[in-house]
């Protein structure tokens, strides 16, 4: 579908600036309405033009400015734009890492190697931060992106599928039912064929045109016909017509293309009509007329009649028709030719004056200042001096490049559309491309460098640097567990966070006066939806208006009341301990489970029986940590405040805890009461004991008395360890298929091993090569399902007889990682060296290109060379049929061990790994 609608949008594009051009068309008719016909003939050709190709050249002269359409960097024009979520050209976007002195960036000439930094003219916090509407920027750094596309647009492709199959049905059925009257025609002469069931002379035939004549013409209509006929034939009016009515196919709902079909057939029939005067003279303009008004007929669509397209408009033209002069022809010539541009040209990218001036105009009236930007760009791009303006358009920004205080680069770019909405270029060096990559950048480098920097400034002034921190958040479940610190002051709302093994920052502030907030570009390229990050700011600033005073899970807030996972409720005065349940109803079962005597506590309030949190009593330390024989686990604290110990059984194991650990106050999370083993109607048991001077207590009543039970979801502090494990039978299972598999059998002549990696057994290694360089690693991202996928070959053989006598060793080295702490890494060394003719030749090779790019070499002999290319040949396909059958064999690996649950991983083909 998404083809579907694309191809769709490329044909309203292309219709409507057709449309414009043959209004055009129209215009220039009228002024040539005495000249020859021929020329306005001619004009229609710019139309069809129009129709055929998507692209063309640009011109500030183009009459498809007045529609004012964006224009690509490859100069094609857009009325009907992609949906707000995709991006409108392809445009490598940058990529930029906060923290990091390199920005890698693509596509726009910057040199990744170079520092990139931000230096600000002092901007005040209503410059820094445009007061309006929201905006993270998330959309305009996605590249693969399943984008939505606008329903209309989807609904509108299908019924223009369905018109375009009726309009072929109705070129079938016509040419069918022509075909049928003229298969009794009787040839006459060479081309010419005689008919009875037709009334009215046509050409019919595209490859091999033949001309149909009635029955009974007498010699003088037979002779105006076959001149007229024979014209057609000549000029190949018959193959423009039916390119015409094809392309009507295609734009079968654009009334104003059927109308200028119209147009060019009389045009055609008229220039026709006067090309047989100049032969026939004057005299013979009467008795040509004549025949005419005899053979009238309708049009058709498949054939090309004598005497349709408005006789008596025709007969008009014949009876006026004065033979052109010289001057008159030259004129028409040179009139075709100066339209030509306007009509087939594209409007010029980067002349938008007008648009520019009034968006500078609108941000001097908001009082809104350009910031200064100091970056290291590469040539030419490095000979201008930097500035941005954050328009009230929270879409919006203005790039400038200054060159000797002249303004040479405008740029107007909204950053969520990926769409360069208006530019003014004063240099040959710049085109679409890098406006729209500079635009990006520097909306970015401005949020990391500028707006972000100063509110965590102003924040921490206000706070006397100290963010509040949460160590083990997670919550925002498509991030992860992450830690998570933020603050705030009067205006301000800043929040950090940093993936739990990552080391990216990611980065967000909170404008509390306009609603708006502005993300770093490294919370940008987790590509996450503009309505997380709106769920994001709600949840923080809960936590920010609670004033949560500790780093742990639950927590007591300063006004004494409680927050715990679930629930929200306010402690008495003085109270030493809270109810190990936030919600017990106050019965209870003695038992001596786990080998010591207690109260089984049930909670029936919390609606999922899942989810019902176990919380420490009181602050102190776990001593131990256990589990019985059905893996329930239990914890043992300290309460060295009460003077006890407390005994807590039946848990799971979703909660993270570790012997020694410290408790620093009531009602932090311990964990979740298991429901393994139970029957759907059967509530969990929490196993309580409490512990004095080596004694069990009886009474529990007091440790009771304070139980929670106002539930509101506040925070879920828990691992969600969705990581697959590798058992001994998994294990077994996977070394069967790699030994079946023939994966690795042009690759290298033994046996593959696979074994587990990783202390935690989360992971396999397959080895398929003589040295323990790994072959294939299925590693998995602590705590999650994702699983990432690496390659890596090394071919070191010695061929002989490269060329005679020249025996060379070749060693191929590629490594294609997908690490999630490391990061992507791809490369492909390809390397050669001939010992007794001490050469060799270095080389990179790109397999989705097939390009090879020599890094060192000091071989001069052209046959050499070749041949060694020609073996790089050979060992490289090997390769790549070898990775081909290693994704297949992945697959079957992966589906083992993950028990073919879902999982998140992909299955990269090599050659779209290197792909730029």
């Amino acid at each position: 579908m998404n083809t579907l609608t694309t191809l769709f949008q490329t044909i309203l594009n292309m219709s409507l600036a057709a449309s414009i051009v043959a209004v055009a068309v129209m215009i220039a008719r009228l002024l040539l309405k005495k000249a020859p016909k021929i020329f306005s003939y001619a004009l229609w050709t710019f139309v069809l033009i129009r129709l055929v190709l998507p692209f063309s050249f640009t011109s500030r002269v183009s009459v498809l400015t007045v529609a004012n359409p964006s224009v690509s960097e490859r100069g094609g024009v857009q009325f009907v734009v992609p949906s707000a979520n995709q991006p409108v050209s392809a445009v490598p976007r940058p990529v930029i890492k906060t923290g990091d002195p390199a920005a890698n960036l693509s596509g726009t000439g910057i040199n990744s190697e170079t520092s990139v930094h931000g230096g600000q003219e002092p901007v005040s916090s209503g410059a820094a931060l445009p007061q309006s509407g929201s905006q993270t920027g998330t959309e305009a750094m996605t590249s693969a992106p399943a984008s939505p596309i606008s329903p209309i647009l989807q609904v509108g492709s299908v019924i223009w599928v369905i018109g375009m199959i009726a309009y072929a049905g109705l070129l079938i059925a016509n040419s069918l039912t022509l075909r049928r009257r003229l298969r009794y025609a009787m040839r006459v002469r060479q081309n010419i064929y005689e008919c009875e069931a037709i009334s009215s002379p046509f050409i019919y035939g595209l490859i091999h045109p033949k001309i149909y004549l009635p029955m009974d013409l007498d010699s003088r209509q037979r002779k105006y016909v076959l001149t007229h006929e024979r014209v057609h034939l000549r000029r190949h009016d018959y193959v423009f017509k039916m390119i015409g009515s094809l392309l009507l196919m295609f734009h079968w709902f654009n009334p104003l293309l059927w109308y200028a079909y119209i147009l060019m057939s009389k045009d055609m029939e008229m220039a026709c009509d006067e090309a047989v005067l100049g032969r026939l003279g004057s005299g013979g303009r009467v008795n040509y007329g004549m025949t005419l008004l005899q053979f009238a007929s309708k049009p058709t669509i498949t054939a090309l009649s004598f005497s349709e397209s408005n006789t008596k408009l025709r007969i008009k033209n014949i009876l006026n028709y004065k033979k052109p002069t010289f001057w008159v022809l030259a004129a028409g010539i040179v009139a075709c030719l100066l339209l030509a541009v306007p009509l087939l040209s594209n409007p010029a990218f980067g002349k938008d004056q007008r648009e520019i001036n009034a968006l500078l105009k609108e941000a001097e009236d908001a009082h809104i200042e350009n910031v200064l930007m100091t970056v290291n760009l590469n040539e030419p791009y490095n000979e201008y001096q930097w500035s941005i303006i954050p328009m009230m358009d929270q879409d919006l920004v203005i790039v400038i490049g200054e060159q000797n205080l002249e303004r040479k680069v405008t740029v107007a770019y909204n950053f969520k559309n990926a769409e360069v909405k208006a530019a003014v270029l004063e240099t040959a060096a710049w085109g679409a491309e890098q406006c729209a990559g500079l635009g990006d950048l520097f909306y970015h480098l401005y949020v990391d460098e500028s707006v972000i920097p100063e509110a965590l400034n102003n924040v921490n002034l206000a706070l006397g640097d100290h963010l509040t921190t949460l160590s083990y958040c997670t919550i925002f479940e498509p991030l992860g567990p992450i830690s998570l610190s933020y603050g705030s002051n009067s205006d301000q709302l800043v929040a950090q966070f940093t993936k739990i093994g990552g080391t990216d920052s990611g980065q967000l502030v909170y404008d509390k006066n306009s609603g708006r907030y502005w993300i770093n570009s490294a919370a940008d390229q987790l590509g996450l939806p503009e309505s997380f990050w709106d769920e994001f700011v709600d949840y923080v600033l809960l936590y920010d208006q609670q004033e949560i005073v500790q780093n742990s899970t639950c927590a007591v807030l300063e006004d004494g009341r409680f927050s715990c996972p679930e629930s929200f409720s306010s402690l008495p005065l003085g109270a030493q301990q809270v109810a190990p349940l936030v919600a017990w109803n106050e019965t209870h079962e003695l038992s001596e489970d786990y080998g010591v005597i207690g109260w089984d506590l049930i909670d029936d309030q919390t609606e999922d029986r899942t989810q019902i949190p176990v919380l420490a009593m009181a602050g102190g330390t776990i001593r131990e940590i256990g589990e019985d024989e059905q893996g329930r686990r239990y914890l043992v604290v300290d309460h060295p405040s009460l003077g006890i110990s407390a005994f807590y059984g039946g848990l799971n194991d979703r909660i993270y805890r570790t012997e020694g650990e410290e408790i620093y106050n009531p009602g932090q999370l311990l964990g979740y009461l298991s429901t393994d083993n139970l029957p759907e109607d059967q509530r969990p048991a929490l196993h309580f004991a409490v512990m004095s001077g080596g004694e069990t207590l009886g009474d529990l009543v007091p440790y009771l008395q304070y139980a929670m039970a106002s539930p509101v979801k506040i925070n879920v502090f828990e691992i969600l360890d969705l990581t697959f494990e590798i058992d001994e039978e998994k294990l077994a299972l996977m070394d069967a298929i790699v030994a079946e598999s023939d994966a690795y059998s042009e690759y290298a002549g033994r046996r593959a091993v696979i074994e587990r990696t990783y202390a935690q057994q989360k992971g396999i290694s397959l080895t398929a090569q003589a040295t323990d360089f790994p072959t294939l690693n299925i590693s998995q991202e602590v705590g999650t399902n994702k699983l990432y996928i690496d390659r890596g070959y090394r071919l070191d053989e010695t061929v002989r007889d490269v060329i005679p006598g020249a025996d060379g060793n070749f060693l191929i080295n590629v490594t294609l990682d997908r690490s999630p702490t490391m990061g992507n890494h791809t490369n492909y060394e390809c390397n050669a060296y001939f010992p007794e003719l001490q050469v060799w030749l270095n080389t990179t090779y790109n397999p989705s290109t097939g390009q090879y790019s020599t890094t060192d070499v000091n071989m001069e002999d052209e046959a050499l060379m070749e041949a060694t290319y020609a073996v790089f040949d050979e060992l490289n396909g090997r390769i790549l049929r070898t990775d081909e059958r290693a994704l297949d064999l992945a697959l079957q690996l992966i589906q083992v061990m993950t028990d073919e649950q879902p999982a998140e991983y992909k299955l990269e083909p090599m050659a779209s790994l290197f792909q730029e």
